[in-house]
């Protein structure tokens, strides 16, 4: 059985807050405990350093063509300047040397996924 990871970083009024969660189906969803690499306003000041209005998902890509059978899929919601925004790519690593979305994505997911490992 393939598990699923879940990982959230919203603002609660005035309070970052995050959490992990990994799951294999809706009913067994299970917290796990963050031991981040890095302050979560390190996090918050290296997402900064991209152009979220410029990003597209993956299938949005001219003339792209997603030939890996296997690996990943990710998505990612973020919701700036009252904007939401949902991007989606699949094994994002296989292509970012041939292609610069799929490089711009890879770089956020490896941030997010030093902060939420």
């Amino acid at each position: 059985m393939f598990s699923h990871r879940l990982s959230l970083l919203r603002k609660n009024k005035e309070i970052w807050e995050s959490h992990n969660y990994e799951y294999h189906d809706s009913s067994n969803l299970k917290e796990i405990k963050l031991r981040p690499k890095i302050s979560i306003l390190n996090l918050l000041d290296s997402l900064k350093t991209f152009n979220f209005k410029t990003l597209i998902s993956q299938n949005k890509i001219e003339n792209f063509r997603d030939d890996v059978d296997d690996g990943a899929t990710y998505t990612l919601e973020i919701c700036y300047n009252r904007q939401y925004h949902i991007f989606q790519y699949h094994s994002p690593e296989s292509f970012a040397q041939n292609e610069a979305n799929n490089k711009i994505f890879f770089r956020i997911v490896k941030i997010l996924d030093e902060y939420f490992r």
